[in-house]
């Protein structure tokens, strides 16, 4: 903390007065006074690690900047340095926009609105000097004490005051939603774009008087133009303008911001970055200026999609290693001729590498799981579209949230994420939460595309009779009629198969089996669009997002892909698979991870565990996200008689796995004199059997290994009927003769014998699926080898081979 009797209770910061961590003390305790300066570094993220750290310490603080820095509280007049008395020196205005800056996160910290008002007290003070018809403000805009009301600070200004100014009214605009602060950016970067700018030498003058004259009589000055690199002991650079342009333009989206950042960047492509001179001195660029000029070309790279741009961030790049990089003692230098005693903007310098890094490899990035605790909006996993005053940013303080604000009522915003990597050929899963702050007409919108260039599916919040709800395709309402509520957080989870959805809200199922506008089985997923309405304005925060497209078919390891392809591209030659134009009636995911209950998720008949643990240990991993596993005690799962009537003309299968078995066991059984029967078998064999016929189509399969096996039931022209058993896509044998089912089948059950009379198996079951309807072979064959479907074209063929060849090869 700080030694003065004063300001005792503040810690030590600033240019004049600052904490050496090398010598643990007070460096240049010359001055009697506390300065604080933190426009330097990034204010918010320091705040915000310093309140996780110590919340009562950061309040006090910032309350003290208040009382010890601003000494009128009407007019907003302030003093970079904290004093005892009103013997004020320069009220700069970059130090009142670290103030600022502060005060708005304590807002958004306590939600107290006398830190909005302090804020706002401070900005209009500094607007209210500006000059009315340039719009500059003032480097100082107090009346100063010590050197009287015409002191030249007062009347000029340093390309660093818009450069500091415009990003903290912009941050401040995101923070308080009001426009006020929008508005006094995009006018004061006008006026500095208009007055400061000298065509002829393509540069901007280091200061200018505040009526937009430039005046070479300025006391403080070593040269006309600002520079892009901080070689010397002056803060005065272009560098600043330019972040302050994009800032503005990334939520104002007027052109004439951006044509300034691109004057900027333009000069950028040719100016070099100061290096080394044996001369000593001050010669070589610091590493947060580095930094600032590649986070400029990859900005305006990514606004821009001037390749020019991004080459030239590369470049600063690896000029900025050559230089402050020593291989030695693998650290990063703040300058080449100080040394490791100074380490300015090396934190800046590592982020912005990575960052580059992450945005050159952007579309190898096939991956979400996005919790926007990164800026994952920079490096290009996200683009936007957009008009003027819509505006989106990720917000990656605290927990991080994507913020979409939409202030244009005849325009929108919209954000997209494209996956240029197919969905899962079985299941898709979008996960995502939101908050709406601020609706109006038709809000939100949430698409999810295909390659194909259709919209499969939307969701949206519109008004129904008077109130906001969720609506899904084609105008079809949520029909438990859920609203959606200004302010109050929702989590959305979409599972997606074929040209079918179940939607749920808030962890309530809304919808299912909706149908879609295109077969994401047959498609690629393209992409996930979020987007305000086209008439309305709207503040959205998502929280997080998250597809998960290999529940499936990716989970498994490589070798298993290659085993599946290679062995049904083997045995199966002759068989073209092909997927099952019908939907089960019957389908047991066995995704739960709790309860007793097997949900269906056709709606027909859900099947009811029993004797199971109620520790939910029997809930595991399966082919297909979950599974079930069955003891071979005592525990089954009963099918509702129900599903069972007037069994013929079917098709049952399902997934299994074993690591041993015990005994024979049933995998399916009955209790009727219509007997249905699937074995299991001490010889980790697999046979079947109806009626009062033998068994047939006996098996072997391989402990630990996931087996598909399928009954196919089928009506016979005489008026009989036959069956065939399939283990792993391969018919294994089959019986004819018997008569066809009529009536109820009692004792349906998966693991016993006749609802839980014996016979119980030990193994692992997924995907049970029921088919009202004798599957072809080729179906079957689809269904046991749909993992290696890898190019979703709902068949398995020399395509899918050379996919695996071309992505798993390296691994096997």
């Amino acid at each position: 903390m700080c030694e003065k009797y004063y300001t005792l209770s503040m810690l030590w910061w600033g240019d004049h007065l600052f904490y050496d961590a090398f010598t643990d003390t007070l460096v240049f305790p010359l001055k009697d006074e506390h300065q604080i300066n933190m426009s330097y570094i990034d204010p918010m993220t320091l705040w915000d690690q310093m309140w996780r750290l110590r919340q009562m310490t950061t309040a006090r603080e910032i309350n003290e900047i208040w009382r010890m820095h601003i000494f009128d509280d009407v007019t907003g007049k302030w003093d970079r340095h904290a004093r005892d008395e009103e013997h004020w020196a320069v009220g700069f205005t970059l130090s009142g926009a670290s103030f600022i800056r502060a005060f708005s996160f304590m807002h958004d910290k306590t939600g107290d609105a006398v830190w909005k008002s302090r804020a706002e007290l401070l900005r209009d003070h500094v607007w209210s000097h500006r000059n009315t018809t340039t719009n500059i403000i003032p480097d100082v805009a107090n009346t100063c004490y010590e050197r009287g009301e015409d002191y030249y600070l007062r009347l000029y200004t340093y390309c660093s005051t818009p450069g500091t100014w415009v990003p903290m009214l912009v941050y401040c605009y995101k923070t308080f939603d009001d426009t006020e602060w929008l508005d006094q950016a995009e006018a004061i970067s006008q006026g500095w774009l208009t007055y400061a700018y000298d065509p002829a030498a393509e540069a901007f003058y280091k200061f200018i008087r505040i009526d937009g004259v430039y005046a070479p009589d300025y006391p403080d000055v070593e040269s006309d133009y600002s520079s892009f690199w901080r070689d010397k002991s002056n803060f005065r650079n272009s560098s600043s303008i330019g972040l302050g342009l994009l800032d503005a333009y990334e939520i104002s989206r007027k052109s004439f911001l951006l044509d300034g950042a691109k004057l900027i960047g333009d000069k950028l492509l040719t100016s070099e970055p100061r290096s080394d001179s044996s001369s000593g001195g001050y010669h070589g660029s610091y590493g947060e200026y580095y930094a600032a000029a590649i986070n400029i070309m990859m900005r305006l790279h990514r606004i821009t999609n001037d390749q020019r741009y991004l080459d030239r961030a590369i470049f600063m790049a690896n000029h900025a290693i050559a230089w402050l990089w020593n291989d030695t003692t693998k650290i990063f230098r703040g300058h080449y001729y100080h040394g490791y005693e100074i380490g300015d903007g090396t934190d800046k310098l590592c982020e912005v590498l990575v960052d580059l890094d992450s945005y050159i490899e952007r579309n190898l990035i096939i991956e979400c799981n996005d919790d926007f605790r990164e800026d994952s909006l920079l490096i290009g996993k996200w683009k936007e579209q957009y008009d003027e005053r819509t505006s989106c940013w990720i917000d990656t303080l605290s927990s991080g949230k994507l913020v979409i604000r939409d202030e244009n009522a005849g325009g929108k915003m919209s954000i997209r994420r494209s996956f240029p990597k197919a969905a899962s050929d079985q299941y898709l899963r979008i996960q995502f939460s939101l908050n709406a702050t601020r609706m109006s007409d038709e809000p939100i919108v949430i698409e999810i595309n295909d390659d194909s260039g259709i919209n499969a599916l939307k969701i949206s919040a519109g008004l129904v009779d008077g109130n906001y709800q969720w609506i899904m395709n084609n105008g079809q309402i949520n029909p438990t009629g859920q609203q959606c509520v200004t302010g109050q957080a929702y989590t959305f989870e979409l599972a997606i198969r074929g040209q079918k959805a179940n939607i749920e809200i808030n962890g309530q199922s809304v919808l299912d089996q909706l149908s879609i506008n295109n077969n994401l089985l047959s498609h690629n997923l393209s992409e996930i669009k979020l987007q305000t309405g086209i008439t309305s304005t709207a503040n959205i925060e998502f929280d997080w997002i998250k597809v998960d497209y290999s529940a499936e078919a990716p989970n498994a390891d490589a070798k298993m892909l290659w085993k599946l392809a290679k062995d049904w591209l083997v045995k199966c030659g002759n068989v073209n698979p092909q997927m099952p134009q019908l939907s089960p009636q019957i389908w047991y995911k066995f995704d739960e991870t709790s309860g007793l209950t097997a949900v269906d998720t056709q709606e027909f008949a859900n099947g009811t565990l029993y004797n199971f643990p109620l520790d939910n240990i029997q809930w595991i991993d399966g082919q297909y996200a979950g599974a079930l596993s069955f003891d071979g005690i005592n525990d089954w799962v009963d099918i509702a008689d129900i599903a069972m009537s007037d069994f013929h003309n079917k098709t049952i299968c399902m997934w299994i796995k074993a690591d041993s078995v015990p005994t024979t066991g049933f995998i399916l059984g009955t209790r009727t004199n219509y007997r249905i029967y699937i074995h299991i078998n001490p010889n980790m064999t697999l046979d079947a059997q109806l009626t009062n016929m033998p068994i047939f189509g006996t098996a072997g399969i391989t402990a630990g290994e996931w087996t598909h096996i399928a009954l196919v039931l089928k009506d016979t022209v005489d008026g009989f009927e036959a069956a065939e058993f399939y283990v792993n896509g391969e018919l294994k044998g089959s019986a004819s003769g018997f008569a066809r089912h009529s009536g109820s089948l009692i004792g349906a059950n998966l693991g016993s014998y006749g609802g839980g009379l014996n016979s119980f198996a030990q193994v692992v079951i997924d995907d049970f699926r029921i088919y009202n309807a004798p599957l072809s072979e080729a179906n079957i064959v689809w269904l046991a080898s749909s993992p290696a479907d890898l190019n979703k074209s709902g068949n398995v063929n020399m395509i899918d081979l050379a996919i695996l060849g071309q992505n798993w090869a390296g691994d096997i």
